[in-house]
């Protein structure tokens, strides 16, 4: 049985097994560090909560700087692992983006740092937080993003490997000295922001080590690894593209944070920053089915392989459907109830519940677009992204500063869910006529269409047929038992999914059977 373990965490594992992994090990994350994050803002107060947001949307801004490293380190990793000839290649292309990755990273850190002053004071604003605890906050961050800054690069080597079983289980176990720890140290050691941050920065530090141990451990054997410049020019092009679309990536989806908390107090910030973090619990399922699916589909181009890239897309993009659209709709439908149980807090869900149903809607619809944007890279398209995005850019812009200033928090929501919805009728069309040129309608209508429809309508329907509560018991069996629902419509909506679960019970039947009676056969004997 030791073996079988060791084999699952150490060697290359499939896409159904990358799947299941990161899904169980993300969902289970997701769920410790949300049960978390009332204490956080009990102990903390929403300002501290919003100094929270504001390490969030600093790291976002620093992964700008990523250079497309990681989503590099993926495709090269994916497409040449399996050649053995090819394998001190690897250890010296892994070196070389290692050195500028850690170059990077001190760069941010210190200019985070020296720009703390600033930050504290013209950016920032806030009547529970001194000057003086904003600045040391600050300087703490940067410290906090250059310990976790290079974490992508090394999760995105073992992600090529397809090492995924292995990355899933310790980002698990990391999640939960990450929340659980910070809960010890606010209930046991000190109730403030500072110490909440100190835990933050030693823990980071623990796991980037072991995530950086862990996959030079797994590449394929041979002489220590060099730096090489020169490795950087077979990479530059798709490395490149990929951080023009980050940057203008950046733009569409962080900007709301930037515009509100420069537009907003601090108070108010941390309610966005709330209905944020619900809408992002959504990007778990997106990047679980990304990760599991981009090296396959890397491979699948590389073998111009069309009948397997378009079997392993509408599967993927069903399953994606299923585990976002059932989610997000539950939650935005019965957002101020869901809100309620899991603070406890009317104030807060009243405060955050219109800002969150929005959020919620239009992340959905965003991480629907991960598939057609795996399927681009996967040929080494990156271009589309990049000009679509860009074009989005000055238009976004003025709306999130007019909307804002008018509606606040709910204003910038309502921008985002325009954005992620237009991308059905510009991007998305666009890349069918490209790659995967007779599958637009299917994609549409069979794997996004029905399931969206049948979930809406279930929803719809639950949310005029129950009434409201005034207890969390009661709100949170109303939120659990439309979110059954809801993912039953969810199920019967995705036939492919469907086919897959039966084969896997098949299989599992079949491997049962097969032990029993080997169990038997030396029984007998």
């Amino acid at each position: 049985m030791w073996l079988s373990v060791k084999a699952l965490l150490l060697g290359q594992t499939s896409v159904r097994l990358n799947l299941s992994a990161n899904l169980v090990s993300k969902i289970l994350a997701a769920l410790v560090s949300l049960a978390c994050v009332p204490i956080y803002i009990r102990i903390l107060g929403a300002a501290g909560y919003g100094v929270i947001g504001i390490w969030a949307t600093l790291e976002t801004l620093a992964k700008l700087l990523d250079m497309g490293l990681s989503p590099t380190m993926t495709r090269e990793l994916a497409a040449t692992a399996r050649r053995t000839e090819e394998a001190q290649l690897i250890r010296d292309l892994v070196r070389t983006i290692e050195v500028f990755y850690w170059t990077f990273g001190l760069l941010i850190g210190a200019t985070i740092m020296l720009c703390a002053p600033l930050i504290a004071t013209r950016w920032l604003r806030s009547s529970q937080l001194s000057s003086g605890e904003l600045l040391t906050s600050v300087q703490l961050i940067g410290i906090l993003i250059l310990c976790r800054w290079p974490l992508s690069f090394y999760s995105s080597g073992l992600n090529g490997l397809e090492r995924q079983v292995l990355l899933s289980w310790m980002d698990f176990v990391f999640a939960l000295l990450r929340s659980f720890g910070a809960v010890v140290v606010l209930v046991f050691i000190s109730p403030t922001i500072l110490a909440f941050l100190g835990w933050q920065i030693a823990i980071n530090i623990l796991n980037t080590g072991i995530i950086a141990a862990s996959l030079w451990w797994s590449l394929p054997a041979g002489r220590a690894s060099r730096f090489r410049a020169k490795l950087l020019i077979r990479v530059w092009r798709f490395a490149g593209g990929v951080t023009a679309i980050a940057l203008v990536s950046m733009l569409l989806t962080d900007l709301d944070k930037l515009v509100v908390s420069g537009l907003v107090s601090l108070e108010d910030f941390g309610y966005y920053t709330l209905a944020s973090r619900m809408a992002g619990t959504l990007y778990l399922a997106a990047s679980s089915v990304f990760a599991a699916v981009y090296p396959a589909l890397v491979r699948f181009a590389t073998e111009q392989n069309e009948a397997k890239f378009a079997e392993l897309y509408h599967l993927a993009a069903q399953m994606l459907s299923l585990l976002v659209f059932p989610a997000a709709i539950t939650a935005a439908v019965f957002a101020r109830p869901l809100i309620f149980a899991w603070t406890g807090n009317e104030h807060i869900a009243d405060n955050t519940a219109p800002i969150a149903a929005l959020l919620i809607i239009g992340t959905a619809f965003h991480c629907t677009g991960f598939l057609p944007y795996a399927a681009q890279l996967g040929h080494g398209w990156t271009s589309l992204a990049f000009w679509t995005n860009l074009s989005y850019v000055p238009v976004t812009t003025v709306l999130l500063i007019v909307f804002t200033r008018r509606f606040g928090g709910e204003g910038a929501a309502a921008v985002w869910l325009l954005i992620t919805t237009s991308y059905y009728a510009t991007q998305i069309p666009l890349m069918h006529r490209r790659i995967l040129r007779y599958h637009a309608r299917r994609w549409y209508i069979n794997d996004i269409g029905i399931p969206l429809v049948a979930c809406s309508l279930t929803a719809g329907l639950l949310a005029a047929a129950i009434g409201p509560t005034t207890t969390r018991i009661g709100a949170a069996l109303t939120v659990g038992l439309a979110g059954l629902l809801v993912g039953t419509a969810g199920l019967l909506a995705t036939p492919l999914v469907r086919k897959e679960l039966h084969d896997l019970w098949i299989q599992y039947h079949a491997r049962t059977i097969k032990i029993r009676s080997q169990a038997r056969e030396r029984s007998g004997s």
